[in-house]
């Protein structure tokens, strides 16, 4: 298990254990460590040239399911080329947008304002605006004789002057025969 080759291989492409106190395997002065640490800048840099690579894509993928990893080392142990490879540093992130204080602006509804009460009467409007005058008068009389004949027409009642007319029209075509 001390054999180099075999530690190498082992190690390739891994990314190095985040640091613990309590973990020797994870001191920097560990073989396996050290091996990984430089396999790992080496992935890393190889990415950042060529990004269309099959390798570049794997090592993309490993450090985006680090950065969602809920369990264990997450985030907080990927350094800032890492995070700028997967577009995920703080220089890349989106900036939070102002937030704006609504408190300064009024509503937007105006509140209801009960209109004064009239200072005339309804009833007097409606009496020195209506058309007819109360009592009988001319206007109010040809405006019952209209309405009578309006109500004969639509029931198809004949009215009488247009049958004397057509009567006396007929009287007068037989007196010039």
């Amino acid at each position: 298990m001390n054999n180099n080759n075999i530690v190498t291989f082992e190690n390739w492409g891994q990314r190095p254990k985040a640091f613990k106190h309590e973990d020797r395997s994870t001191y920097p002065s560990d073989k396996d460590q050290q091996q990984k640490m430089n396999t790992w800048d080496m992935l890393v840099e190889s990415a950042k040239m060529d990004p269309k690579d099959e390798n570049s894509k794997d090592t993309k993928r490993m450090l985006m399911k680090q950065y969602y990893n809920k369990k264990g080392s997450g985030r907080e142990y990927m350094n800032d080329s890492e995070l700028k490879l997967i577009g995920k540093h703080k220089s890349q992130l989106e900036k939070p947008k102002p937030i704006i204080d609504v408190s300064s602006f009024g509503p937007l509804i105006k509140p209801h304002r009960p209109s004064p009460e009239p200072e005339v009467n309804i009833n007097e409007v409606i009496r020195d605006r209506a058309s007819l005058k109360p009592g009988i008068s001319e206007d109010l009389v040809k405006l019952n004789a209209d309405i009578a004949k309006n109500i004969k027409y639509v029931l198809g009642e004949k009215e009488e002057s247009q049958e004397s007319e057509n009567e006396k029209q007929l009287n007068k075509e037989e007196t010039y025969d």
